[in-house]
């Protein structure tokens, strides 16, 4: 009798260890592998990206402020068929996001011009999460990840008031200026050095 009794206080204490250790482990898989820059994923990231968009719409959109509304953009279209076009489905788009803690936190998306040209289309980090040099690892991961996809040039495209880009596609990467439209906007491009 006092066997029995022994075992299940035995059993008992490995099931609760092991149900710990699954816990723990669970907890550890999903916060650190849940944290930096992942593919996006429609169910767990487009309300988040939708949110970033409808926050900073004027700064993602183009044209001028005073002619142009939020919905002059389809978030959903560009989403859904991952097109960097908002006319023709292209599913070109390469969609990343930025996630930490459990939280979509930023979004990029790029896609291939030609076979060495990259561009970058979108690069938002959600205004709660600003100033903790997220961009940068976007930035960073957006170079890196077209180089080994043979690019040899990189572009992106952004408004000239949007001091914060600009200070780091210039200032902390050296993109370089390359032409302006209409007093308002301008091109950058980036030829980045092989590893």
């Amino acid at each position: 009798m006092i066997f029995f009794k022994s075992y299940r206080l035995m059993m008992s204490l490995v099931l609760a260890f092991v149900a710990v250790a699954t816990l723990v482990f669970c907890w550890y898989a999903w916060s650190v592998y849940d944290n930096g820059v992942v593919d996006y994923q429609a169910w767990r990231d487009k309300d988040a990206v939708k949110q970033m968009f409808h926050d900073d719409w004027q700064w993602l959109q183009y044209g001028d402020w005073d002619k142009i509304s939020e919905d002059d953009f389809d978030v959903d279209f560009m989403l859904d068929n991952r097109s960097s076009s908002q006319h023709s489905a292209h599913s070109n788009l390469i969609l990343k996001v930025l996630r930490q803690s459990g939280k979509t936190v930023g979004l990029l998306a790029y896609y291939p011009k030609s076979a060495y040209w990259w561009q970058m289309l979108f690069l938002i980090v959600d205004k709660d999460h600003r100033g903790k040099g997220y961009a940068s690892k976007l930035v960073q991961y957006f170079i890196d990840d077209s180089v080994a996809r043979g690019a040899v040039k990189l572009t992106t495209f952004t408004r000239l008031l949007n001091t914060r880009a600009r200070s780091v596609y210039e200032g902390k990467f050296g993109f370089k200026d390359i032409k302006h439209y209409d007093d308002k906007y301008m091109d950058l491009v980036l030829y980045p050095s092989k590893k």
